[in-house]
């Protein structure tokens, strides 16, 4: 089905004029693929989503405003084209991806008033990143709201220039599953990692901005982070980043870890759950170029057997605790 074109906008709205009004458009597994160019949608969301989303969908110049639910929900098997548009004034999330939902282009998209512009199963962002120019500010995060298990390989992908991921729900990584990242994606770890039997994987180079909440916690499951001495990994704040005064993140802690393989690892500003920046397996694990910097507990748990080189600790409130082997 074809809706809209070139001319005056069509638009679909109630005779009261307040958001949840009515409950919107669904495009159900019934329907041929569909595409809306210059449609706005208003004062739906009446139960559920302003429009809800069952087969591939294109969307230009497309508007959803004074939604009292979400604006888009694409579920599962359906796939979003959306070029240029605004979500405005939703009391819910802009759009919402169901974890077998995909993304063919998402592009020019403003987003204001709404709780997340962008929130979405991990694995729906384990293909490709997202098209420029989005405009999203006002909203209670300005941010891709990231969630949900990984059971397969994923690798979180790069994102346009303003973009970042945070964590809506906790990410665990399951067992027969790899998380591991893009060098530049940009992710902040306000969230939980849990490796549950799975492995996670981060690349030289690699930054992560850690805060409140945020933590790689192990289950079970494999840990690898092999920096170089000229591509260091850095969880916390960037060295060059100016020090705003902020609250300290939980930390790394690998005690029941299967395995863990660390090189050249920077780990700054943790401790926030009073515990080690990071404790290390009860296996034992070889590490060259560890740094702990500044945290507000102790820098360094030793569980098992654990050889270090070219280790470096600097600012913390203690140092090593060492509960098992040496």
């Amino acid at each position: 089905a074809q809706i809209g074109g070139d001319g005056p906008p069509v638009i679909f709205s109630a005779a009261t004029h307040e958001a949840g009004a009515w409950s919107g458009l669904n495009f159900d597994l019934n329907e041929e693929n569909s595409a809306l160019q210059r449609v706005i949608v208003e004062y739906a969301g009446a139960g559920e989503a302003a429009v809800v989303v069952e087969r591939p969908l294109g969307l230009t110049g497309f508007v959803v405003r004074r939604s009292a639910g979400d604006g888009l929900r694409i579920e599962d098997g359906a796939q979003l084209a959306f070029y240029s548009g605004e979500i405005t004034d939703v009391q819910g999330d802009a759009v919402v991806m169901a974890p077998a939902s995909g993304i063919f282009r998402f592009q020019g998209s403003r987003v204001r008033g709404a709780r997340w512009p962008m929130r979405a199963d991990v694995g729906v962002f384990g293909r490709l990143p997202l098209g420029a120019g989005h405009d999203w500010a006002d909203n209670a995060q300005n941010a891709i709201g990231i969630h949900g298990s990984v059971s397969t390989e994923i690798t979180l992908p790069n994102q346009p220039a303003g973009l970042a991921y945070r964590f809506h729900g906790d990410l665990r990584v399951l067992r027969g599953g790899t998380l591991s990242f893009s060098r530049g994606a940009p992710l902040v770890l306000d969230g939980v990692i849990e490796l549950r039997g799975g492995a996670l994987a981060l690349p030289p180079g690699f930054q992560i901005p850690a805060e409140g909440d945020g933590a790689i916690v192990a289950d079970g499951g494999t840990f690898t982070a092999r920096g170089t001495m000229e591509n260091p990994i850095v969880l916390g704040r960037d060295e060059e980043a100016p020090a705003e005064p902020s609250a300290p993140w939980v930390g790394v802690d690998l005690t029941t870890a299967a395995q863990a393989q660390i090189a050249y690892l920077t780990i700054r500003g943790a401790g926030g759950g009073g515990e080690s920046a990071l404790k290390l397996p009860r296996s034992p694990v070889e590490i060259v170029g560890l740094s702990v910097e500044e945290s507000a507990a102790g820098a360094l748990t030793v569980n098992g057997s654990a050889s270090l080189t070219e280790a470096r600790f600097r600012g913390n409130a203690n140092g090593i605790d060492i509960e098992g082997g040496a």
